[in-house]
């Protein structure tokens, strides 16, 4: 489960990263996909998470700016698979099928409105 992870194991990643920096992750138990109806595809799990008290003395924006630098360079390093997903994607870049509407206005967003945020 990604939010537990530890370091080496192949779940961990930014999630993993960025929830046990702000709080305690505990598993408790497995919940069985049967469980549901219609059950997913997937099993769930139920987590407790405590929030540090009090949080680390870092600087929020620049742990985010670090941590999609180092994101965007992981995404540098592809893989096989990577190359194998890419191809039987195709090329969706001329998929007319969902209009995209141009007219959005991006500039009424202010960008310290969607910085991390200490408490």
């Amino acid at each position: 489960m990604r939010l537990v992870a530890k370091p080496g194991d192949s779940l961990y990643c930014r999630l993993s990263v960025n929830t046990q920096l702000l709080s305690r992750v505990f598993h408790l138990l497995k919940v069985n996909k049967n469980n549901f109806r219609p059950p997913p595809k997937v099993d769930s799990s139920v987590v407790r998470i405590e929030p540090r008290n009090p949080l680390p003395p870092i600087s929020f924006k620049e742990w985010d700016e670090k941590n999609f630098k180092t994101f965007q360079a992981l995404q540098g390093t592809r893989t096989q698979s990577d190359d194998m997903d890419a191809a039987m994607l195709g090329d969706t870049t001329n998929d007319n099928s969902m209009p995209v509407d141009l007219a959005v206005e991006t500039d009424d967003i202010d960008d310290t409105d969607m910085e991390m945020q200490g408490p």
